[in-house]
């Protein structure tokens, strides 16, 4: 299938490296390729630009209009945003909401309650495992 997309957008995380490697483990684990915006939040920091070399299957992207960006892709992760949650549904992509605050939780709840997701996973609670369980959820909906 086409990548994934992943990004949390203008939001900060506080470990970029370790949700970088949580989201690599989950995508070696389902086979699965991805394009993986950078953000404000620093994912996938420590890959390209001279840094370690991307894993074949990953792209690491500083920016790209989402409008465009989600057409390309068979899913979408990201932080819930009213926005970004309209664009994704706009190019008819299913979607995996990793809320962060405010009314992300409702929009990633709205998405699962409407089938086109798996429920949320706050960003707090985000595993290697949930990630997992979300993309084979977003690939093979049941």
């Amino acid at each position: 299938p086409p990548p994934v997309y992943i990004g949390f957008g203008s939001l900060v995380v506080d470990d970029p490296d370790k949700l970088t490697d949580q989201f690599l483990a989950a995508l070696k684990r389902t086979g699965l390729r991805a394009i993986i915006q950078r953000g404000w939040g620093g994912l996938g920091s420590g890959y390209g630009h001279g840094a370690k070399p991307s894993p074949p299957d990953i792209l690491f992207i500083d920016s790209a209009p989402h409008d465009w960006l989600f057409q390309m892709s068979c899913a979408v992760v990201h932080h819930g945003g009213a926005g970004t949650t309209a664009t994704g549904l706009m190019a008819g992509k299913p979607t995996f909401i990793v809320p962060f605050f405010g009314d992300q939780p409702f929009w990633g709840a709205a998405c699962a309650l409407a089938g086109v997701g798996p429920e949320p996973v706050p960003i707090d609670s985000l595993t290697t495992d949930s990630i997992v369980n979300a993309l084979k959820e977003l690939i093979l909906p049941t």
